[in-house]
């Protein structure tokens, strides 16, 4: 045989083959965007239950406690005087001073503030699973940490807070929120302010529990000017900036309680 012909045993593939190939690495790529968009369907559909799921356990609460979780005045008298208030219970929990604001300034004594205070007496009264500390993080007293202090969520890096109109340390519009509550993402040493969505998965839940719109209604979405077309924090009436796909918001569903 030449030296140069091809072996007899050593064949390219068929144009069929080949075919074959890009038809399966098609169907591969496919199953992997198909699998991502089922992900992030399935955490915007994990918000929304579990906003439904925390209000239904703080209106119980209230109701059966007639006092807003962590504002209340007499929970020790329930549950043990909690060792974040100077207590001797790890069990327990710190009174709140029945204002009706949630604060996360460590007022209570110790590191503990009402708005951790929030979530450890849902968990203690049975109406959310979960432990969390009662106490603020390390860094600060308003140091937010999924997962520790407050809940984490299914969104990546996310997580669910309580404050007041008075304690937002971001930008927000220039309106009321009341006693909210937040879904945002872990920053070190500060209350859960990070953005943990796009303007477009922001704009589907606001549509779906509210109205759409970023600066109206019970959501509000976060930092105006990148998460929506504001102008500045006056301009409520801005839509969401659904242009670009970046993750730059927050969400707060104000006026909660």
């Amino acid at each position: 045989m030449h030296p140069l012909t091809p072996s007899p045993s050593v064949r390219g593939f068929s144009l069929v083959e080949l075919s074959i190939v890009l038809v399966i690495i098609g169907l591969l790529a496919g199953a992997v965007i198909g699998g991502q968009a089922l992900i992030k369907n399935a955490e915007m559909q994990s918000v929304v239950s579990d906003y439904t799921r925390y209000k239904e356990a703080f209106l119980t609460f209230r109701k059966q406690y007639a006092a807003i979780p962590g504002d209340m005045m007499d929970a020790e008298e329930f549950w043990g005087q909690g060792s974040a208030c100077g207590g001797g219970l790890a069990t327990g929990t710190c009174n709140g001073n029945g204002d009706k604001v949630l604060d996360y300034d460590a007022t209570l004594g110790g590191d503990s503030g009402e708005t951790y205070q929030f979530w450890r007496q849902l968990m203690l009264a049975g109406r959310i699973t979960g432990n969390y500390s009662g106490a603020s993080g390390s860094g600060s007293a308003a140091d937010s940490i999924p997962g520790i202090n407050i809940p984490a969520s299914r969104v990546a890096n996310a997580g669910w807070d309580v404050g007041n109109d008075a304690s937002i340390v971001d930008s927000h519009y220039d309106i009321n929120y009341g006693n909210y509550l937040r879904l945002g993402g872990r920053q070190e040493s500060n209350p859960a302010i990070a953005a943990v969505l796009t303007a477009e998965e922001a704009w589907k839940i606001d549509t779906k529990l509210d109205d759409g719109r970023p600066g109206h209604g019970s959501i509000i979405g976060g930092k105006p000017g990148s998460c929506s077309l504001a102008a500045d924090t006056s301009d409520v009436d801005a839509g969401y900036n659904l242009q670009t796909g970046d993750v730059q918001c927050s969400l707060f569903f104000v006026n909660q309680y």
